[in-house]
């Protein structure tokens, strides 16, 4: 049995090695990340032309280190930008604009039965795939189409 205690110390020893040199790999890794971070905030700011915040973000370079820091916990420059809402179009009960059709429909029956989507065709488009993948409609010549 003392062989065995023996290799397997030595075991516990390699492994507690080849730990501790991929947690070491791992923070270097995480302050190379943290310096490309900032990297592509500086070009971000830049060609946004926010100068103030591509000077806050040289300024922060030194001041801190990935290590001990949670993960995602990235500081935030003063310069960024909100995003805007995306717009939404009207809302559609498509299941009920496919009963008031017709059993056989045309593109342009479509279209007279949602009228709110004259600026936004792709809609409608998007509803015939949908209804197409679902099998309840069949397109039976062009832009021509049959209820199933």
């Amino acid at each position: 049995m003392p062989a065995t205690d023996s290799l397997l110390n030595r075991l516990q020893v390699q492994g507690r090695q080849v730990y501790s040199a991929l947690q070491a790999e791992i923070e270097r890794m995480q302050d190379q990340l943290e310096g490309l971070r900032r990297e592509a905030s500086r070009w971000r700011a830049a060609l946004q032309g926010d100068r103030r915040s591509s000077r806050t973000s040289t300024a922060t370079k030194t001041s801190h280190t990935a290590k001990g820091r949670k993960r995602g916990a990235a500081k935030k420059t003063r310069g960024a930008t909100k995003r805007k809402a995306a717009r939404r179009g009207p809302t559609i009960d498509w299941d009920g604009v496919l009963k008031r059709l017709p059993k056989t429909f045309t593109g342009a029956d479509l279209e007279k039965a949602t009228p709110v989507l004259a600026k936004r065709p792709k809609a409608r488009v998007m509803a015939l795939a949908r209804w197409s993948r679902a099998k309840a409609i069949k397109k039976v010549g062009d832009r021509t189409y049959a209820k199933k």
